[in-house]
Order: C-alpha cells, then sequence, then structure tokens
C-alpha cells in the first residue's frame, strides 16, 4: 500500500471532459436514433436484432476468445507484458464478430425490414454496445474523480478485496497520466464508431441483396479492423501521440463515409414497405 498514492492532482478538466465525452456521445445517439426513425421510417425490431448479434458475435465471442487464448501462459505472459498485442489481437475477433454480426443482421433484415432507415437503425444496434461500455467506464471514472478530489479515494480503495486493490488502482491511476482531451476523444471516437456502423451495415445489406460485388465483405472487415485499432495504438501520455491516433481515425472515416454512402450506397436498393 505504501506504492497506492491518490492524493496525487487531476489534470485540469479531466472530470468535465469525461462529462463532455458521455454527454456529446449520448445526445448522438438519440439524435440519430429519432432522425433515421423520423426521416427513413425505421422499425425498431431492426436496432434490437442489432444488439443481439453485438451481444452474440462482438462482446461473447471477442471476449470468450481472447480469453481462451490467454489461458496459454505464453500468451498471458506476452498480453500483459505488452498491451499492444493484446488489443490488436482483440481487434482481430472483434473484426470477425461485427462481420459475421452485420451478415447475420442482414439476412434478418432480408425481405422483412427493407427500409433504408431499418438497415441505418440495425448499423446503431451494432455499435450500442461499445458505447454502452465506455458510458460506464466514464461514469466510474468521474466516480473516482469526485472521491479524489474530496480526498476520499484512499478509504474507497480500503474498503476493496486485498486481490481487487491494485488492479483498481492501476485503472484509476491513468486519471493522473492521462491527458484530460482524451477523454473528449473517446466520445467523439464512440460517435464515429457508430456512424461507421451504419455505413458498413448498409453495405452489407447491399450485398446481401445481390447489389454490391461480394468482395465488400472484405473490404468492410478490413475497414473495421483498422478503424479500431487506429484509436488504441497510442501512448496515452503523450498528447502528440493521441493527436496522430485520432487524426488517422479521422482519415479513415472521411473516406469510408464518402465512398460508402456516396459511391457503393447509389447501388443498394430498398423497400419503401
Amino acid at each position: 500500500m505504501e506504492t497506492i498514492d491518490l492524493t496525487q492532482t487531476l489534470p485540469a478538466g479531466t472530470s468535465s471532459m469525461l462529462s463532455a465525452g458521455g454527454i456529446l456521445m449520448l445526445s448522438a445517439i438519440i439524435v440519430l436514433v429519432v432522425v433515421i426513425m423520423k426521416r427513413w421510417k425505421a422499425r425498431v425490431m431492426p436496432g434490437i436484432l442489432g444488439v443481439i448479434a453485438y451481444a452474440v458475435f462482438v462482446f461473447i465471442f471477442a471476449n470468450l476468445a481472447t480469453s481462451a487464448l490467454a489461458l496459454i501462459p505464453s500468451i498471458d505472459n506476452t498480453f500483459y507484458n505488452n498491451p499492444a498485442t493484446y488489443n490488436i489481437v482483440y481487434a482481430l475477433f472483434a473484426t470477425a464478430g461485427f462481420t459475421a454480426a452485420r451478415v447475420v443482421t442482414g439476412y434478418m433484415l432480408n425481405e422483412r425490414f427493407e427500409r433504408k432507415g431499418d438497415v441505418y437503425l440495425a448499423g446503431i444496434g451494432l455499435s450500442i454496445g461499445d458505447s454502452l461500455l465506455y458510458g460506464m467506464t466514464a461514469i466510474s471514472y468521474i466516480t473516482w474523480c469526485t472521491a479524489i478530489q474530496a480526498g476520499q479515494a484512499q478509504d474507497m480503495l480500503a474498503q476493496l478485496a486485498a486481490e481487487e486493490v491494485t488492479t483498481t488502482y492501476e485503472t484509476v491511476s491513468a486519471l493522473f497520466t492521462t491527458p484530460s482531451v482524451l477523454w473528449l476523444l473517446l466520445g467523439v471516437n464512440c460517435i464515429l464508431d457508430m456512424v461507421l456502423n451504419i455505413a458498413l451495415m448498409n453495405v452489407i445489406f447491399g450485398v446481401i441483396k445481390g447489389n454490391l460485388a461480394k468482395w465488400w465483405y472484405g473490404v468492410t472487415a478490413a475497414v473495421t479492423f483498422f478503424a479500431m485499432i487506429s484509436f488504441q495504438l497510442y501512448n496515452q501520455e503523450s498528447v502528440a501521440s493521441i493527436a496522430v491516433s485520432f487524426a488517422v481515425k479521422l482519415v479513415i472515416f472521411a473516406v469510408t463515409i464518402y465512398y460508402t454512402f456516396r459511391v457503393a450506397g447509389k447501388e443498394i436498393e430498398y423497400s419503401d414497405d
């Protein structure tokens, strides 16, 4: 316990940036859902199908697969000593999961829910899971920020079981070393991922309908992987590293959105029923 110090000063704006990121993400979800349902007459079921597909093929599959690999001692040591390797492996499993989730959801939509809004809402459903995880993380960090600023964090840590203290401190200590702007960018990143999921779900639907070539499956998988990993492999203590990673993410986002909606999107046929 001598090495654990929660009396340090937080970087300016940490709590505010966490709140801003969460509020921005929540606002984006509400606006997107309302616009899609009003503008393109989306129904609720496609969104539910997207959420279920995410839970099964992404959250459960990716975590189980990564945990199973970690049961091998040598791989577990690699994950522990090199978090970037863990992020890459998890991203590969998550990419496979997202691809499968979009295909399964697309087939469930086919000949049942074929309005443009239905496809878009399914894309939002596929991204809600990651948004919820970010939201819960933000709430947890805001709670710790409040406790640290009130001088009660050490007491909170003392109430944990001995085996949880080190893990919790390693997580909370990121608040002291991470530039506050990162917490805002993480919320913006969730919004970008949400729009990307809408675009990629739209493309997969076009493939299933026979409007687009099957090689688009590979394109969507590649975009998913690189968009995911582009804003994970950075030094969270360096503003420059964070800025470069986010810039790469923005480039991937812009190119993908332009090509999927302005080029491929014109070939997709929807139903007005």
